[in-house]
Protein backbone atom coordinates (compact mmCIF):
# COMPACT_ATOMS: atom_id res chain seq x y z
CA UNK A 1 0.00 0.00 0.00
CA UNK A 2 0.97 3.34 -0.51
CA UNK A 3 0.49 6.20 1.27
CA UNK A 4 -0.66 9.54 -0.75
CA UNK A 5 -0.30 13.29 0.49
CA UNK A 6 -1.28 16.34 -1.48
CA UNK A 7 -1.42 19.69 -1.23
CA UNK A 8 0.13 23.38 -1.49
CA UNK A 9 1.44 22.28 -4.92
CA UNK A 10 3.14 18.95 -3.57
CA UNK A 11 2.55 15.24 -3.73
CA UNK A 12 4.37 12.78 -1.84
CA UNK A 13 4.10 8.77 -2.00
CA UNK A 14 5.49 6.09 0.76
CA UNK A 15 5.41 2.82 1.63
CA UNK A 16 2.39 2.20 4.59
CA UNK A 17 1.42 -1.09 5.89
CA UNK A 18 -1.11 -2.55 4.37
CA UNK A 19 -4.44 -1.57 6.28
CA UNK A 20 -4.14 1.54 7.93
CA UNK A 21 -6.14 1.53 11.43
CA UNK A 22 -9.29 3.80 11.77
CA UNK A 23 -7.37 6.09 14.50
CA UNK A 24 -4.63 7.13 11.91
CA UNK A 25 -3.37 11.03 13.33
CA UNK A 26 -1.95 13.24 11.00
CA UNK A 27 -0.57 16.73 12.46
CA UNK A 28 0.39 19.05 9.78
CA UNK A 29 3.63 21.20 11.12
CA UNK A 30 5.46 23.99 8.76
CA UNK A 31 6.17 22.27 5.26
CA UNK A 32 5.69 18.50 7.15
CA UNK A 33 2.67 16.07 7.83
CA UNK A 34 3.24 13.75 10.32
CA UNK A 35 1.20 10.80 10.02
CA UNK A 36 1.41 7.90 13.32
CA UNK A 37 -0.41 4.84 12.98
CA UNK A 38 -0.22 1.69 15.64
CA UNK A 39 3.17 2.69 16.75
CA UNK A 40 4.38 3.80 13.62
CA UNK A 41 5.39 6.94 12.60
CA UNK A 42 5.34 8.71 8.67
CA UNK A 43 6.95 12.18 7.46
CA UNK A 44 5.69 13.35 4.84
CA UNK A 45 8.21 16.66 3.84
CA UNK A 46 7.49 19.67 0.96
CA UNK A 47 10.07 19.81 -1.36
CA UNK A 48 10.72 22.00 -3.78
CA UNK A 49 12.19 21.54 -6.87
CA UNK A 50 13.53 24.38 -9.34
CA UNK A 51 13.09 24.50 -12.96
CA UNK A 52 15.37 24.19 -15.13
CA UNK A 53 17.49 27.29 -15.23
CA UNK A 54 16.56 29.00 -12.30
CA UNK A 55 18.78 31.05 -10.92
CA UNK A 56 18.37 30.15 -7.17
CA UNK A 57 17.64 31.87 -3.86
CA UNK A 58 19.39 35.12 -4.52
CA UNK A 59 16.59 36.07 -6.82
CA UNK A 60 13.92 34.72 -4.63
CA UNK A 61 12.26 36.17 -1.37
CA UNK A 62 10.74 33.35 0.65
CA UNK A 63 7.63 32.83 3.20
CA UNK A 64 9.09 33.20 6.70
CA UNK A 65 6.02 31.66 8.37
CA UNK A 66 2.70 30.37 7.51
CA UNK A 67 0.21 33.61 7.14
CA UNK A 68 -2.29 35.57 4.93
CA UNK A 69 -0.99 37.55 2.36
CA UNK A 70 -3.01 40.85 3.22
CA UNK A 71 -2.07 43.44 0.78
CA UNK A 72 0.59 43.39 -2.25
CA UNK A 73 2.57 47.03 -2.58
CA UNK A 74 4.14 46.34 -5.92
CA UNK A 75 3.46 44.67 -9.27
CA UNK A 76 5.58 42.36 -11.63
CA UNK A 77 7.63 44.12 -13.73
CA UNK A 78 8.13 47.21 -11.27
CA UNK A 79 11.52 48.52 -10.19
CA UNK A 80 12.74 48.14 -6.47
CA UNK A 81 14.94 49.42 -4.50
CA UNK A 82 16.65 47.28 -1.76
CA UNK A 83 14.31 47.71 1.43
CA UNK A 84 11.16 48.58 -0.23
CA UNK A 85 8.02 46.86 0.48
CA UNK A 86 6.45 44.16 -1.67
CA UNK A 87 3.80 43.12 0.23
CA UNK A 88 2.02 42.58 3.62
CA UNK A 89 1.67 39.20 5.50
CA UNK A 90 -0.61 38.79 8.21
CA UNK A 91 0.93 36.07 10.32
CA UNK A 92 0.72 35.23 14.51
CA UNK A 93 -2.15 38.19 14.43
CA UNK A 94 0.44 40.27 13.51
CA UNK A 95 1.22 42.17 10.04
CA UNK A 96 4.88 41.57 8.71
CA UNK A 97 5.82 43.96 6.02
CA UNK A 98 8.17 41.97 3.38
CA UNK A 99 10.69 44.02 2.08
CA UNK A 100 12.82 43.57 -0.92
CA UNK A 101 16.55 41.98 0.01
CA UNK A 102 18.03 43.98 -2.65
CA UNK A 103 17.12 46.56 -5.69
CA UNK A 104 16.03 45.04 -8.99
CA UNK A 105 12.94 44.15 -11.11
CA UNK A 106 10.19 42.47 -9.26
CA UNK A 107 10.30 38.98 -11.88
CA UNK A 108 7.11 37.66 -10.29
CA UNK A 109 4.45 37.40 -7.34
CA UNK A 110 3.08 34.16 -7.12
CA UNK A 111 0.34 35.25 -4.42
CA UNK A 112 -3.07 38.09 -4.36
CA UNK A 113 -4.50 39.30 -1.61
CA UNK A 114 -6.38 36.85 0.73
CA UNK A 115 -4.16 34.06 -0.48
CA UNK A 116 -2.54 31.76 2.21
CA UNK A 117 1.28 31.08 2.31
CA UNK A 118 3.45 28.21 3.53
CA UNK A 119 6.99 28.18 5.27
CA UNK A 120 9.48 28.37 2.40
CA UNK A 121 7.04 29.46 0.02
CA UNK A 122 8.32 31.98 -2.80
CA UNK A 123 6.46 35.18 -2.02
CA UNK A 124 8.54 37.00 -5.05
CA UNK A 125 11.48 36.84 -7.51
CA UNK A 126 13.79 39.81 -8.38
CA UNK A 127 16.10 39.92 -10.72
Amino acid sequence: MRLRARGLGAEAEADAPAALSPRVLAVRAGSAVWVHDRGETYVFERVVARAAGHAGAEEDLFAPMPGKVLKLRTEEGAAVEKGAPLLVLEAMKMEHEIRAPRAGIVKKLPFRAGDMVSVGDVLAEIE
